[in-house]
């Protein structure tokens, strides 16, 4: 009816709202995939399980192919929609591994969403929880050779550096046979994880 299609977009408003109240962002973190209209439960939690069957999918973005540490980006993802009585629910995880110059982005999260059916559409909310690795390899620098320059630079990591953060994501997703829509906030903790003894990398959170 138009009085539950008015009291929706009220709902979906009040929540786009409410999360660019929390956090306005400008940098990006996560890798790019060109192919991004299959993969919205990675920018949006509760986009998972949008489909109605389990849906299993493996994207990788290759850049500058043949240039020395080029950005490589792979996503593996399983995810599945299910019912616990009358109730809609959708789980699944993801695998990332995100590789630019000399460091690499490793993340694993386990998804949830839960369904709200009307008849004309599914309001979703849902959340990732995992883990980021963050890896720095300082090896695969090449130092400049010359009597302006000094044999180690003090600012590159020595050898191999990782460090681990926790990670959460939220979001609220609309869908229908015609369209959808939706807003989530990612890395919501803004983690700042330590590589090695002297060096920080912060995770800036991302809309």
């Amino acid at each position: 009816s138009q009085k539950a299609n008015m009291q929706l977009r009220k709902i979906i408003f009040i929540a786009v709202l409410s999360i660019i109240s929390i956090h306005y962002s400008a940098a990006q973190f996560d890798g790019i995939y060109s192919q991004y209209m299959h993969i919205k439960h990675f920018y949006n939690p509760a986009a998972v399980g949008e489909q109605e069957l389990m849906k299993i999918l493996v994207a990788q973005r290759l850049d500058w192919i043949g240039v020395k540490n080029a950005p490589k980006t792979t996503l593996f993802t399983v995810n599945t929609p299910f019912k616990i009585g009358k109730t809609h629910h959708a789980a699944g995880i993801q695998f990332v591994n995100d590789i630019f110059g000399i460091f690499a982005n490793q993340q694993i999260n386990v998804q949830y969403a839960y369904k709200f059916k009307f008849d004309y559409g599914t309001l979703s909310i849902g959340a990732n929880i995992g883990v980021l690795n963050l890896i720095c390899y300082g090896d695969s620098v090449k130092m400049v050779e010359s009597d302006y320059h000094t044999e180690n630079d003090p600012v590159i990591p020595q050898g191999t550096q990782s460090g681990v953060g926790f990670d959460l994501s939220a979001g609220v997703y609309f869908s229908n046979a015609t369209w959808f829509a939706g807003v989530s906030i990612l890395h919501a903790p803004g983690a700042e994880i330590k590589l090695g003894d002297k060096y920080d990398f912060k995770i800036n959170q991302a809309m």
